[in-house]
């Protein structure tokens, strides 16, 4: 389990720790499924690298440079972490972040690492700011 301080206090004394398996959360899904990178450049117009975050609807630049620091650094991490810790380690960066709401994040992740492109994107036509809609 990672430690963290953030980096926008100051102070830099309080630390918390992230998780991807908070609150003993059962595993969704074990292994990335590798797929046709054609088909992601058709659904998306281009190319995706694996686990760039980006892809998902509601992650920015900043972030996924935030998830990266922490221990979730791929989809399979994402997709078997709570919304409820994606929440609270948001909390830790301030209101600016607070803003976001990663609910769909789990599941988008796990969309990409289970290599199911059609599906995803089809998930993502009801999201807004990652937000379902």
């Amino acid at each position: 389990m990672a430690t963290f301080s953030n980096p926008h206090n100051k102070k830099n004394e309080q630390q918390k720790s992230l998780n991807p398996l908070d609150f003993n959360q059962k595993l969704k899904i074990k292994e990335f499924v590798h797929t046709d990178a054609d088909e992601i450049k058709k659904l998306y117009g281009k190319a995706v690298k694996i686990n760039d975050f980006k892809i998902s609807e509601g992650i920015g630049p900043k972030l996924e440079k935030l998830l990266n620091q922490s221990e979730i650094k791929t989809w399979l991490d994402l997709a078997n972490s709570s919304a409820d810790t994606l929440k609270e380690f948001l909390s830790n960066y301030g209101n600016r972040y607070t803003l976001h709401d990663p609910t769909t994040w789990p599941k988008q992740a796990e969309l990409a690492a289970s290599g199911k492109w059609s599906d995803l994107k089809s998930y993502q036509t009801k999201l807004h700011k990652g937000k379902e809609v």
